[in-house]
Protein backbone atom coordinates (compact mmCIF):
# COMPACT_ATOMS: atom_id res chain seq x y z
CA UNK A 1 0.00 0.00 0.00
CA UNK A 2 1.03 3.55 -1.04
CA UNK A 3 0.10 6.12 2.09
CA UNK A 4 1.84 9.17 0.04
CA UNK A 5 -0.77 11.81 -0.85
CA UNK A 6 -0.27 14.47 -3.02
CA UNK A 7 -2.08 17.57 -2.05
CA UNK A 8 -4.57 17.27 -5.36
CA UNK A 9 -5.12 14.11 -4.63
CA UNK A 10 -6.21 15.20 -0.82
CA UNK A 11 -8.33 17.88 -2.41
CA UNK A 12 -10.02 16.06 -5.02
CA UNK A 13 -10.71 13.22 -2.00
CA UNK A 14 -12.56 16.25 -0.37
CA UNK A 15 -14.36 17.19 -3.20
CA UNK A 16 -15.68 14.01 -4.24
CA UNK A 17 -16.56 13.29 -0.60
CA UNK A 18 -18.73 15.91 -0.33
CA UNK A 19 -20.64 15.48 -3.74
CA UNK A 20 -21.50 12.23 -1.91
CA UNK A 21 -19.33 9.62 -3.88
CA UNK A 22 -18.90 6.18 -2.63
CA UNK A 23 -15.68 5.06 -1.47
CA UNK A 24 -15.29 2.80 -4.46
CA UNK A 25 -16.11 5.59 -7.09
CA UNK A 26 -13.52 7.70 -5.31
CA UNK A 27 -11.21 4.89 -5.48
CA UNK A 28 -11.58 4.50 -9.12
CA UNK A 29 -10.97 8.30 -9.73
CA UNK A 30 -7.88 8.48 -7.85
CA UNK A 31 -6.38 5.21 -9.06
CA UNK A 32 -5.98 3.82 -5.49
CA UNK A 33 -6.75 0.76 -3.69
CA UNK A 34 -10.07 1.35 -1.29
CA UNK A 35 -7.81 0.69 1.31
CA UNK A 36 -5.48 3.10 0.68
CA UNK A 37 -8.73 5.59 0.54
CA UNK A 38 -10.09 4.49 3.72
CA UNK A 39 -7.36 5.52 5.42
CA UNK A 40 -7.30 8.92 4.35
CA UNK A 41 -10.80 9.49 5.25
CA UNK A 42 -10.16 7.91 8.32
CA UNK A 43 -7.22 10.78 8.78
CA UNK A 44 -9.24 13.35 7.46
CA UNK A 45 -11.82 12.64 9.51
CA UNK A 46 -9.62 12.82 12.58
CA UNK A 47 -8.19 16.22 11.38
CA UNK A 48 -11.98 17.19 10.75
CA UNK A 49 -11.43 18.45 7.03
CA UNK A 50 -14.90 15.83 6.53
CA UNK A 51 -17.64 15.53 8.66
CA UNK A 52 -19.77 12.05 8.52
CA UNK A 53 -21.84 12.08 5.83
CA UNK A 54 -25.74 10.16 5.59
CA UNK A 55 -25.23 6.77 4.15
CA UNK A 56 -21.07 7.07 5.49
CA UNK A 57 -18.24 4.94 3.09
CA UNK A 58 -21.52 4.27 0.68
CA UNK A 59 -22.55 8.07 -0.03
CA UNK A 60 -25.86 9.77 -0.68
Amino acid sequence: MDFSWTKQQVLDFVYLWEQGQTLINISNYLKRAQEEVLLLALDQATHGVIEPRKGGLIGG
